[in-house]
């Protein structure tokens, strides 16, 4: 898939969640500038920690049996910066939006999926 192609999908999705993806960007520049409470990082630590240990990241999901088994193929993406391969939201905004849940939740197919993590508001 081209990397253009890629774009085009996630930014069609972000705008139809435009106030989980601002919160999640909003939450990154309050992390980096100390503004953040102290639960609130707990909550967005433990999510990346989950997401990088994840088989359905963008870098592990191109060799993982998981991500096979739902989609019956390997993943493929051009994209450099690490992502969910099922939602293709951005690791770093994803975990930092506390009214989104893991991208599961966008899987549309015959299995049921647990999520691996949940919104806190």
């Amino acid at each position: 898939m081209s990397i253009l192609k890629e774009y085009i999908k996630m930014v069609s999705k972000g705008l139809k969640d435009f106030d989980k993806v601002a919160e999640g960007w909003i939450n990154v520049y309050k992390e980096h500038n100390d503004l953040l409470t102290d639960e609130e990082l707990k909550v967005i630590i433990e999510r990346r920690l989950i997401c990088e240990s994840c088989p359905l990241n963008s870098k592990s999901a191109k060799t993982s049996k998981e991500y096979k088994d739902l989609y019956n193929e390997p993943y493929e993406s051009d994209r450099s910066t690490l992502h969910c391969s099922i939602c293709a939201c951005p690791i770093l905004a994803k975990t930092s939006s506390l009214l989104s849940n893991c991208g599961l939740e966008d899987y549309k197919g015959k299995q049921k999926v647990e999520l691996k993590w949940k919104s806190i508001k």
